[in-house]
């Protein structure tokens, strides 16, 4: 079920602010307005709705920009801990998302892909290395990552059965 949230809002001259609802995949789902009173209200002028909504529903809803899906993988090398985030429609979503499911401190965001199909992977090792890479399939992510760890002097390299499967925009 997705959730609706009054993503823009638009002060206009009669009084009330125009806003567009949004689903959480930053889709379009209806135009609202909020009157002097605080009440909101399902926009009944289609007219004005069609001009305003046309206005506004590019940059409130993330339309119009760059469709290709993005990805990031954030690591607390430290304590050997990371994540992977894809299909995001930004790349500051996708690299938030990653360091709070990373969910320490530590966290740095160290990887940043984009593409259909484009991959992300991460591999730890028993020393405490570890390595990330991109590709254009899990299995030559996973072992571009493998080598990148052991280019960092990892030894006995592995991707962690932890991670999220989905690695793939």
């Amino acid at each position: 079920m997705s959730r609706v949230f009054f993503c823009r809002q638009y002060p206009t001259t009669d009084g009330f602010n125009f806003g567009l609802a949004c689903d959480n995949q930053k889709r379009w789902v209806i135009e609202l307005r909020q009157t002097s009173k605080g009440e909101i209200q399902v926009l009944k002028n289609w007219k004005l709705g069609i001009v305003l909504a046309a206005a506004a529903v590019l940059g409130a809803c993330g339309g119009g920009g760059d469709p290709t899906p993005r990805g990031a993988i954030a690591v607390d090398a430290g304590n050997s801990v990371g994540a992977i985030v894809v299909s995001y429609t930004s790349q500051a979503e996708a690299n938030g998302d990653a360091l709070g499911e990373c969910g320490l401190a530590g966290c740095s965001v160290v990887l940043e892909f984009s593409g259909n199909g484009t991959c992300g992977s991460l591999a730890f090792s028993s020393n405490g290395a570890y390595g990330v890479a991109s590709g254009s399939s899990k299995e030559e992510a996973d072992t571009r990552a493998v080598q990148s760890c052991a280019n960092r002097g990892g030894a006995s390299c592995t991707i962690p059965t932890s991670l999220r499967t989905q690695q793939c925009n």
